[in-house]
């Protein structure tokens, strides 16, 4: 999965009095923790984080952290954003720091491609599922899963366990969760259901004239 460049700074004043002073400088206070005894304060620049930001297409965002006076850059998720009540100003970031050997378990955008052949019929393509949930090594993780639904005929449905997953990426889903199903066309299904409730007409009408029948033939008291 792509990883996104953040360059942040050390901090050591904390307190509202010292975040202010950040704020005023076009900064804001962050946190980094995940693999080390303790969690690290830092700063970042509110238009480098706006930056980041405008790059995240999902739900998950990876970054290249790159710390003031560190000589290599750290491997970290954007856990969380703070905004103020308006939701217009930038409080605090929370950043968790991942270690590039192990697993992580992760939401990835589903993309559908290609055009069905029951939708070229006069079907309709009808998308589940928008993310799949997979487990792997950030570097193994797609940043988007992609699934050819071209062969997807009426009445078809495709479901988790069909979607190709790149090598050392493992699904971390039912693999009976419907994905996409190509819908039968409208007039189709309201013809159906029309002959349905004729058949159902027809049925309680033959009923009801056996019912008389019978009554008719029954002997007097």
């Amino acid at each position: 999965m792509r990883q996104i460049a953040l360059a942040v700074s050390r901090r050591e004043d904390t307190g509202k009095s010292a975040a202010r002073k950040l704020r005023r400088r076009g900064f804001i206070p962050a946190v980094i923790y995940g693999t080390r005894p303790q969690a690290e304060n830092l700063a970042v620049a509110v238009s480098d984080l706006q930056k980041v930001l405008a790059q995240v297409t999902g739900s998950v965002a990876f970054l290249s952290l790159e710390v003031e006076g560190e000589s290599a850059p750290r491997m970290a998720m954007l856990q969380e954003v703070q905004l103020d009540q308006i939701g217009r100003r930038y409080l605090h970031v929370d950043f968790l720091e991942i270690h590039p050997e192990k697993e992580l378990t992760v939401e990835v955008p589903l993309e559908l491609e290609g055009e069905a052949a029951g939708v070229k019929a006069g079907g309709m393509l009808n998308q589940l599922a928008y993310t799949l949930t997979v487990r792997g090594l950030v570097a193994d993780i797609p940043d988007t899963i992609v699934v050819d639904v071209s062969g997807l005929e009426v009445g078809d449905t495709l479901t988790a366990s069909q979607v190709p997953l790149p090598e050392k990426v493992e699904p971390a889903w039912d693999e009976d969760f419907p994905v996409a199903t190509c819908l039968k066309p409208m007039a189709a299904e309201v013809a159906e259901e029309e002959e349905g409730e004729e058949a159902e007409g027809e049925a309680g009408e033959e009923a009801a004239a056996g019912e008389a029948a019978d009554k008719a033939e029954e002997p007097g008291e």
